[in-house]
């Protein structure tokens, strides 16, 4: 594909995941946005191409429908479970962006969004559905909607004459490294999973090694900015109800009936997880004076997260793992049993 055309590549039937994400890797260099698509256990098989992804600052996105564990688990059911897993997929430290969404037109803009932000800051993507999300309908009130002109960060070929001077993996205050692609222009571009030189040679050179990846950590700082702060219904309720993904209209109904219940309920739902944005999760659940995660594992995996990056520990965990999804009438009566 070239990469002036708007459409990414979508690879959706390989021999196996492995091939995905290669495939969708291969794509990305040649300058095409590429996404793929797969479960837990087919993530599990992506998760050496994710860490090549993130050493070689390749664009790329992967969605991932979770589905309960481990290995084949429940295949036709739906939970939480991969987020921790996601979150460090990939041996060593690389930075990477996380979406969760909560509804079809959230996912359609998110999926949108994963696809530039992956080729604005050069690092992998996913987007965590579940099985009850993907088996869902929905009626949306409004269309999707697409753009007339779709930004593209890659280096202009006419800029690139000079074979000797083009630095792939130039070392920047961003972190940020021109992304030229291969036979556009004289450049030479190397691309490698191995570490390495500014030029894309290999290396071992300690300080090189050192230097490379803090400038991928780098990144990290800049993509905040490109976070959104979650989506908050009465944001001035006393009892907060969190959720993250398909949980979004569980919690919403039962939120609508612990009010009428004579509970000051509101809810928070998190659709970009990371990197995390904490000062906006301080904003809004700082002050309350319960709160409440609603998610579907075993261990509390998103309460963990939150007390991690801001300090914050729930009342309470409403936890569901038996692959079949949340009823409203369930989290409220927890909610309107404990504050009671």
């Amino acid at each position: 594909a070239s990469y002036q055309d708007a459409a990414p590549l979508v690879v959706e039937q390989a021999e196996d995941e492995i091939a995905a994400v290669n495939m969708i890797i291969g794509a990305a260099v040649a300058g095409a946005r590429s996404l793929t698509a797969t479960s837990g256990g087919g993530f599990c098989l992506m998760a050496e191409g994710l860490g090549y992804a993130g050493i070689a600052e390749t664009p790329i996105v992967i969605i991932n429908a979770q589905r309960p564990g481990p290995a084949t688990g429940l295949a036709t059911r739906t939970g939480q479970g991969d987020l921790q897993f996601v979150m460090h997929a990939g041996q060593d430290d690389f930075p990477r962006f996380i979406f969760a969404p909560g509804s079809p037109a959230e996912a359609y803009e998110v999926t949108a969004r994963a696809l530039d932000l992956a080729e604005k800051y050069q690092v992998p993507v996913i987007i965590l559905v579940d099985q009850y999300f993907n088996d869902s309908l929905y009626i949306l009130d409004k269309g999707f909607n697409v753009p007339e002109a779709v930004p593209r960060h890659i280096v202009d070929p006419a800029a690139q004459q000079n074979e000797q001077e083009y630095r792939r993996y130039a070392v920047t205050d961003s972190g940020i490294s021109p992304m030229a692609l291969p036979c556009r222009s004289k450049a030479l571009v190397m691309t490698s999973g191995n570490e390495h030189l500014e030029d894309g040679h290999l290396t071992e050179i300690a300080q090189v090694r050192a230097a490379m990846v803090d400038k991928r950590g780098r990144k990290q700082v800049q993509m905040l900015d490109d976070v959104r702060p979650p989506a908050v219904l009465h944001p001035d309720a006393a009892v907060k109800v969190i959720g993250w993904g398909s949980t979004r209209g569980a919690v919403q109904e039962a939120v609508e009936m612990l009010r009428a219940d004579d509970i000051d309920a509101g809810a928070v739902h998190f659709c970009d997880i990371w990197p995390f944005p904490a000062k906006a999760a301080l904003d809004v659940l700082g002050e309350a004076d319960h709160l409440f995660i609603v998610e579907q594992n075993s261990t509390g995996q998103f309460a963990r997260l939150l007390r991690q990056e801001t300090g914050l520990v729930p009342s309470g965990n409403i936890l569901k793992y038996d692959g079949r999804p949340f009823y409203p009438f369930e989290i409220f009566s927890t909610i309107s049993t404990t504050v009671r």
